[in-house]
């Protein structure tokens, strides 16, 4: 479950990695939380967390589900 501030904002089974990847993406995108934040708390590779953010961006959630 991802928290902000104190109210849960999303939730995926532990197993999903596209949903982890959509949803941090996006996090990223609209300025909430920064890569290294993401590569830091969830032992990442920074390289993943950048390919996916281009990707998000280029074709929203369709190129990562």
């Amino acid at each position: 479950m991802y928290i902000y501030g104190h109210l849960p904002v999303f939730h995926h089974d532990e197993e999903d990695v596209q949903s982890f990847r959509m949803f941090t993406s996006q996090m990223i995108i609209d300025g909430t939380i920064k890569p290294k934040e993401i590569v830091k708390a969830f032992g990442v590779p920074d390289i993943t967390v950048k390919r996916y953010v281009k990707l998000f961006s280029r074709t929203g959630c369709l190129g990562i589900l």
